[in-house]
């Protein structure tokens, strides 16, 4: 009972707040990924009514946030709001509601836009897509639901009764899953139906993904390139099943294509075992997890020696925050030791892999037999410590996924047929085969969660989007801020501005030809790193504004920031204080993005 009962906590220092907090969760909603969320020993803190995990277990935010700069994240979102918007009459009504010109946009493309109130100011912004389908694909934020809602029927009961055909549909049964990251797209492909190569950023499309019906759109919300997948919430579970098994693929995959030339070249059919445990050697190392990179060729070379099998528990021991639990015996005493299932699998495959690619080389000589002794010494060490390490029933989830063999029939997902007059459930669907899929399904999570995607909560999203120069809503716009104001200009389509028929744009575009009296800005600075509402002073030490967001950018190596300043204080270069824990740190005013964006954008 106490842990519900938990003394409302911010997770950040005492004088600052943060957006999300650790607070009671029981009350709040969960996403259908919650269970699992708990079971990696993810953090839930409360962010927009949501129970939703900040980052997992000891992994740190910058650790996170590293990942998904350079490899890959996942993350869940299905907390947003997402909507249709379908009739003949569709565009007209979205736009009389934001700034973008959703008719100019080609089929299936989308783009950025706000919701705006008479006032000019942003009731929230959002994801507009034009689909071929008949209808507007609408993704929103979590926090603002229930006001867009409100908005959006409020606007449509009065458009409707002008004689305007246009109709929302608010999609409930879909979760929405962030794949983010430089190798996002190739993780995905394997596993997709249709060329991701030519979905181009805010580009949209409805596609089968690990055999899953989703629709699948080019964005995200790190500057990284990336996708959003919206998936039907009886297969969210069973999606990130997929994306996992499918990095676990590409990521042996890449570590032994690397070697694999070498292997087949002239030069190393005469090399000796010595001179390939180099490629090894670079092969292992090559692996983007944890720990890999650190391997030494004393190490692989210790696990090869004779009689002496507790080596590969050492090269295997776990940093900070892997899996324990392992007892070894050496010399009489036992002892724990660190070892994930990820590095057995990870090596365990490269070795394996290695091993049948030299049975398919030709040579004339024993050298072939001497290569493959060595690789063999090598892998059954691993396999020993896999067996081990893995129950048998994982093991079986794992060799049936990675190998792509289709369940057995009676372990196969049935689709839930829905009779359409009714609405009820047909009276022989097997509930309990239903939920021993899902099981089955969470199971392997548990068994693929280490396998080389990193799970990612909300504080990576966070700092990502921030060195991205994304805006948070309620903290960087609001609906006291304006477009104008927001550095959101951009986002008004040039024919909106000559319509002027969206609500606030007399004082949007007003503003738009006087200028603002402030604007949004970006500061980097060293020290502490500002947060939300911390003060920010000119020269003379005056207070001239306040920071939005802040906090360390791992890319970086400083702290970043978004502020309203006067329009006199916001030219790049400008130096400012920032007030945090009552000391004046000093910053600069700088451009955004804080880091290059990386979209992937048609040539």
């Amino acid at each position: 009972m106490l842990r519900n009962i938990i003394t409302k906590t911010i997770l950040c220092d005492s004088s600052q707040t943060r957006w999300w907090s650790l607070t009671s969760v029981a009350h709040l909603h969960k996403t259908v990924l919650h269970d699992f969320h708990v079971g990696k020993e993810g953090k839930m803190v409360e962010f927009a009514g949501y129970s939703m995990p900040v980052q997992y277990g000891k992994v740190g935010i910058a650790t996170s946030h590293k990942e998904v700069r350079t490899h890959c994240g996942l993350f869940d979102v299905s907390h947003m709001l997402q909507s249709k918007i379908h009739g003949q009459d569709r565009i007209k009504f979205i736009e009389k509601l934001i700034v973008g010109d959703i008719e100019g946009l080609a089929d299936n493309t989308g783009t950025l836009s706000l919701f705006t109130n008479p006032q000019g100011g942003i009731i929230d912004d959002l994801i507009c897509s034009k689909t071929d389908l008949g209808y507007l694909y609408v993704v929103s934020n979590a926090g603002c639901k229930e006001k867009d809602l409100a908005h959006l029927k409020e606007h449509l009961s009065s458009f409707r009764a002008a004689g305007g055909d246009a109709q929302l549909e608010v999609i409930e049964d879909h979760g929405l899953v962030a794949v983010q990251g430089p190798q996002a797209a190739h993780i995905l492909q394997p596993i997709t139906e249709g060329n991701l190569g030519d979905l181009y950023f805010m580009n949209t499309r409805e596609m089968r993904v690990a055999g899953i019906p989703c629709r699948v759109t080019r964005c995200g919300y790190t500057g990284e390139d990336g996708v959003e997948i919206s998936v039907p919430n009886n297969k969210a579970v069973n999606f990130f099943v997929k994306a996992w098994g499918n990095t676990t693929k590409a990521t042996v995959r890449h570590a032994w294509l690397a070697i694999l030339p070498q292997l087949k070249s002239a030069e190393m059919k005469r090399q000796q075992p010595a001179e390939l445990m180099n490629q090894v050697l670079e092969t292992v190392r090559s692996i983007p997890a944890p720990g890999f990179q650190e391997v030494t060729r004393e190490d692989l070379e210790e696990i090869m020696q004779e009689g002496n099998t507790n080596d590969v528990e050492d090269l295997l021991e776990d940093e900070e925050g892997g899996e324990s639990g392992y007892t070894a015996s050496d010399a009489g005493e036992t002892e724990q030791r660190k070892v994930t299932t990820q590095k057995l699998s990870l090596l365990l495959g490269v070795f394996t892999s290695l091993q049948e690619m030299i049975q398919d080389i030709e040579s004339e000589s024993g050298e072939r037999e001497q290569v493959i002794g060595v690789i063999e010494s090598i892998s059954r060490k691993y396999q020993t410590q896999y067996n081990e390490r893995v129950n048998a029933r994982q093991q079986s989830l794992i060799t049936r996924f990675l190998s792509q063999r289709q369940p057995a029939e009676e372990d196969q997902q049935r689709e839930v047929e829905v009779d359409d007059d009714i609405g009820e459930m047909p009276e022989d669907f097997d509930f309990a085969g239903f939920d021993e899929v899902l099981a089955e399904a969470v199971e392997l999570c548990e068994t693929l969660v280490g396998l080389g995607v990193h799970l990612a909560g909300l504080g990576a999203r966070d700092s990502l989007r921030l060195e991205a120069g994304l805006c948070l809503y309620g903290n960087d716009i609001d609906d006291t801020t304006t477009p104008i104001e927001g550095g959101l200009t951009w986002t008004i389509g040039k024919r909106r501005r000559q319509t002027a028929d969206f609500l606030g744009a007399e004082i949007i575009l007003r503003q738009l030809k006087e200028k603002p009296e402030r604007r949004r800005v970006g500061l980097t600075c060293s020290g502490p790193p500002p947060r939300s509402h911390s003060p920010v002073l000119d020269a003379d030490g005056n207070q001239i504004g306040e920071v939005t967001s802040g906090c360390p950018a791992p890319s970086l190596g400083i702290n970043v920031a978004m502020a309203y300043v006067p329009a006199a204080f916001a030219k790049v270069g400008t130096k400012l204080s920032v007030q945090v824990r009552k000391k004046n740190i000093p910053a600069t005013v700088a451009k955004m993005p804080f880091v290059k964006c990386n979209y992937h954008n048609k040539k």
